[in-house]
């Protein structure tokens, strides 16, 4: 990220994918940045990403695809939220 010039940070992230980002999915402990980032217009979905159990792994991929799938229903205009 530094040598792309870029901050080492979630902000980082976005900006360097930010010609396809729909939803970036963050970890609790950037739950502070997160909501910074939110504002600047990026879609930000905080889960606990580190897996460590089965369980874990199940509820992360739940989540992802809660997100995106609010994440299409608003590009399709049915997002009713």
């Amino acid at each position: 990220m530094t040598s792309q010039g870029l901050p080492v940070s979630i902000a980082g992230v976005a900006e360097a994918y930010h010609d396809f980002l729909d939803v970036l999915v963050v970890d609790v402990r950037d739950a502070q940045a997160a909501e910074e980032l939110r504002q600047t217009g990026v879609r930000v979905h905080v889960a606990k990403t580190i897996m460590q159990t089965s369980e874990d792994k199940a509820n992360l991929a739940s989540e992802v695809l809660s997100a995106v799938a609010g994440q299409t229903a608003a590009h399709a205009g049915l997002d009713r939220s």
